[in-house]
């Protein structure tokens, strides 16, 4: 039974009067339940245990059952698994009502994904709103002017788009849109989490088009206004206002999701544009084949053209994020305070510039210039948690407790993180370079270092990839504060898989979460799959290879 692969049940019998059931999901010891003939069900280890401690029974006998959908099985029998054996026509049956439940359960997942978009677009929207109040409040009380309405506001201009490492091939591709409209990168499909800029990339080629030619129909849609427009059987006004159109700005398509009629009037609509040269630029939260029952021919057309992704800021963007909306102020903040202010703000651009515009309004109120005083006090409870827990290199802080995803195509800011922490504890690395040329090439020499490979060394301590016999590893060294870096995760995956491997490092997660570790992974983002790469990311914090220590 391969840790984090098997999902499956053991059935022990002995002389043919059987012992009872162990269900065991992901390979996990914690998952496992034992249905006995009589009594309560048993969980975990001593689950575990109890089947061991059969093996010395004459007459044992064992069927493993491998590839089962253990929550499909469990959920399908009421009370436990029966005592008698199950028959073949039970067990056609089971795989019957397990389809069913599958199929139930898919359906579920998905309209709770359904909602959760909503949801994220509603927040959204309140977020905005909270920036637009605090904007006008900082312009009323130094006399700017408010923007005048409209769907593409001079604020959401190329010029105003602070370009950095994680959004300049985004920046890019929408420049050459708006100079060359139906030429090329046909659709243009722009996907980032929320708060990065990329509706304010698609308004900035409304807003550059316009200019440039008055003439020119701009046609710009969310897919929340297309949901609306379809319930209230206005779709034939909506084609008319398209077919006219020469350019189509379609913000935050996610929503398209699980709506299957929204679909097929979506994908004519993009054809018919298409077809005759117009110029189509698109906008989600997540790629294409992630979007929830997404039609193929809808995933097909969206990538048919360039999909482009924009990442967190890095913190030299963000600070000159924070630079220009002081500039637009005319007030000026002492380089420290705004590295503080970046420091700490990192989740997206939206959120940075809510914090900012608070940070304002507060100074603004209290009629006091902005400190790093004033700062900590209008943002307490990011100062609150910031000042728990930390632990410091060079600029940059990370959290005990905490899981870091380290981008880039050498490990080398991963050991100069790990050497700036080897004074706070002890240090680990798991690595599939050779350990002494990781001592003599960058200076590890105190760190206690296993090396990732099959074959066995006098020298060196050595961990096969084996993902059971990691996990036990690191197990042991979580239990000591310090820190752990993990350096080999696509040697992982090319000989367990990825879905093993992520599997694996959640629970490395979850373990971590409870220590005073810092656990930090290095990894090549050109070495995995984009969609291997985001999935990473969701799952932990990142530090990008332009990110500044």
């Amino acid at each position: 039974m391969k840790k984090y692969t098997f999902n499956g049940y053991i059935k022990a019998e002995v002389e043919g009067q059987l012992e009872g059931y162990l269900t065991l999901k992901d390979g996990m010891p914690r998952n496992a339940v034992l249905y006995p003939p009589a009594g309560n069900e048993i969980k975990g280890q001593s689950a575990l245990k109890k089947i061991r401690d059969m093996d010395n029974m004459e007459e044992l006998r064992i069927q493993v059952h491998t590839n089962v959908d253990i929550d499909s099985l469990i959920s399908s029998i009421p009370g436990k698994i029966p005592v008698q054996a199950i028959e073949e026509s039970q067990e056609d049956t089971l795989k019957v009502e397990g389809e069913k439940k599958t199929a139930e359960r898919k359906k579920l997942e998905e309209e709770l994904e359904s909602r959760i978009i909503e949801q994220e677009m509603k927040e959204s929207k309140v977020a905005e709103k909270e920036i637009e109040v605090y904007d006008t409040l900082i312009k009323e009380r130094r006399g700017l002017k408010s923007e005048e309405p409209g769907k593409f506001p001079d604020k959401f201009s190329f010029e105003n788009f602070v370009v950095g490492p994680n959004n300049k091939f985004a920046y890019a591709a929408a420049r050459e849109i708006a100079r060359f409209p139906g030429d090329s990168f046909n659709p243009l499909f722009i996907t980032s989490s929320s708060g990065l800029g990329k509706t304010h990339l698609l308004k900035a080629i409304g807003n550059y088009l316009k200019k440039r030619d008055h003439d020119l129909e701009i046609s710009y849609l969310t897919a929340s206004n297309l949901s609306s427009i379809l319930s209230n059987q206005d779709i034939k006004e909506l084609k008319e206002e398209v077919n006219k159109a020469n350019v189509l700005l379609l913000d935050d398509i996610q929503f398209l999701a699980n709506k299957i009629d929204l679909q097929d009037e979506v994908f004519h609509i993009l054809n018919n544009l298409l077809e005759k040269k117009g110029q189509v630029v698109l906008t989600s939260d997540r790629p294409p084949d992630q979007i929830p029952s997404l039609q193929d021919r809808m995933v097909t057309r969206f990538k048919s053209g360039l999909v482009v992704d924009i990442r967190p800021p890095t913190f030299e963007t963000r600070v000159s994020i924070i630079d220009k909306i002081l500039k637009e102020y005319d007030i000026k903040v002492e380089q420290d305070v705004k590295e503080y202010i970046a420091r700490h703000v990192k989740k997206n651009v939206r959120e940075l510039e809510g914090v900012l515009n608070r940070i304002l309004a507060f100074s603004s109120l209290l009629e006091e210039d902005i400190s790093k005083e004033v700062v900590k006090e209008s943002l307490k409870h990011y100062s609150d948690e910031i000042d728990k827990g930390e632990k410091k290199v060079s600029s940059y802080t990370f959290k005990v407790g905490r899981s870091y995803l380290i981008e880039e195509r050498r490990p080398d800011k991963g050991f100069e993180i790990l050497k700036g922490m080897r004074d706070d504890g002890k240090t680990y690395i798991f690595s599939r370079l050779n350990p002494n040329r990781i001592k003599e090439d960058y200076g590890v020499k105190d760190s206690e270092i296993y090396w990732l490979t099959s074959r066995d060394s006098q020298n060196y301590i050595t961990v096969s990839p084996n993902l059971e016999n990691l996990s036990w590893r690191l197990e042991d060294l979580l239990k000591e504060d310090g820190v752990v870096l993990l350096d080999g995760l696509e040697y992982l995956i090319s000989n367990t898989g990825f879905e093993p491997t992520i599997q694996f490092l959640r629970h490395m997660i979850d373990m971590v979460s409870e220590t005073e570790t810092v656990f930090l992974l290095t990894v090549s983002p050109d070495a995995l799959e984009r969609k291997h790469v985001s999935i990473l990311e969701r799952e932990m914090e990142v530090i990008s290879e332009e990110d500044s220590l």
